[in-house]
């Protein structure tokens, strides 16, 4: 589901996902039954290749596991990994080319 003013760009985004109102979803692959909360950006900045994988992902796609969750407001940068099953309080704000995982 997408809500109200939310935006998704560039992006493949999987059955059972919610982007919250005014969110923006921009060069992104979004695993199922990820949710984005209200006013966060994924996939924000200047492309850059992820630190841990640079070889498999380097065009500054962000990649989100299955059933992660994004905090209300938070920044997701460019050419990110966020792990599965993350809860809000273990993602926060995420610097273009890091890696979060459990």
């Amino acid at each position: 589901m997408i809500e109200r003013g939310a935006v998704v760009r560039s992006s493949i985004v999987m059955h059972g996902c919610r982007i919250g109102a005014g969110a923006i979803v921009d060069h992104a692959i979004l695993d199922k039954e990820v949710t984005v909360g209200p006013g966060a950006v994924v996939g924000t900045g200047e492309p850059v290749a992820n630190a841990r994988q640079p070889g498999t992902l380097s065009s500054g796609i962000t990649v989100v596991g299955k059933a992660a969750a994004i905090p209300s407001g938070a920044r997701i940068g460019r050419g990110c990994i966020i792990g599965p099953d993350l809860a809000e309080e273990a993602v926060g704000n995420v610097a273009s080319g890091a890696t979060v995982l459990s």
